[in-house]
């Protein structure tokens, strides 16, 4: 296993595995075949054909209305997993305007877009840079127990990613607003990859913020099991180890590359610009 591995895993989709889900002719999602077989019993809120499925309410307040029943179905039929009563929005790849809002835990069964904002939060030493990294708790519904960014956190309805950057910088690693104004926006990454709940399809926001050598940084909403300060030569074997979620390991890697830290006979430039123009 290799960094340049760990990259590829947030951009291998294979597209025939899935059907397209389109709005107002637009491609929006993906539906996998166990879940499109159970959507023709909505015929009033899907128009399913053979290889594409289309939404039919023609506002956003019907089709987040319609669309919230179905999920809830989907969560009785063990379909969705890990409801948080949280929404995301979606937007027209066209126009950005909103589409319609779903609950957070079937964002992947149907393949729609999802943003978060991550950050990485790190230290300037004389040997080099360190950077804290964050263990999920092992209660969280996706990748529990594996390494995060410092801070990282959906996007959710009527937040954008800055208002959501202090947000969780405070619930997760207790950073004052003081020290989050600090952040810089370091770019965008986009993640499609098949996952056991569907498809990943997310836009990652990125931030780099770099932090006093004596900040600790304090979990206040129970999501993070633990912290670590590393050394890049630990974040590359942890990395390349897959012990990071394929989201923040990618914007981890991304910030190694930007800022110099990779060594000579590693060039990720042509993965890393594929991620970064599919945003």
């Amino acid at each position: 296993m290799s960094l340049r591995d760990a990259l590829t895993d947030g951009l291998e989709f294979d597209p025939t595995q899935f059907i397209p889900l389109s709005l107002d002719g637009q491609s929006i999602g993906w539906i996998g075949q166990t879940l499109a077989a159970w959507l023709p019993r909505w015929s009033e809120v899907f128009e399913c054909q053979p290889g594409a499925i289309a939404i039919l309410p023609s506002t956003p307040q019907a089709r987040s209305k319609a669309l919230e029943v179905v999920a809830r179905a989907l969560e009785g039929e063990g379909l969705v997993h890990g409801w948080r009563n949280e929404r995301y929005t979606i937007f027209s790849p066209a126009t950005g305007a909103p589409m319609f809002a779903l609950e957070r835990a079937a964002m992947r069964a149907f393949g729609l877009t999802a943003r978060s904002a991550h950050m990485n939060g790190y230290v300037r030493r004389a040997q080099g840079w360190n950077m804290w990294v964050a263990r999920r708790s092992a209660s969280k519904p996706i990748d529990p127990g594996m390494l995060d960014n410092l801070v990282g956190g959906g996007i959710a309805e009527a937040m954008d990613a800055q208002r959501t950057l202090e947000k969780e910088s405070t619930e997760e690693a207790g950073i004052p607003a003081s020290l989050v104004a600090l952040a810089r926006r370091a770019g965008s990454l986009r993640v499609t990859k098949a996952v056991p709940e569907g498809v990943q399809d997310e836009i990652l926001y990125v931030y780099d913020l770099e932090l006093p050598s004596d900040f600790r940084p304090v979990n206040y909403d129970g999501e993070v099991a633990e912290f670590r300060l590393a050394a890049t030569d630990e974040l590359m074997a942890r990395l390349a180890a897959r012990e990071f979620t394929v989201d923040a390991g990618i914007v981890a890697i991304d910030f190694l590359s930007r800022h110099g830290c990779l060594p000579a006979d590693i060039n990720l430039e042509r993965q890393l610009w594929e991620l970064r123009a599919a945003a």
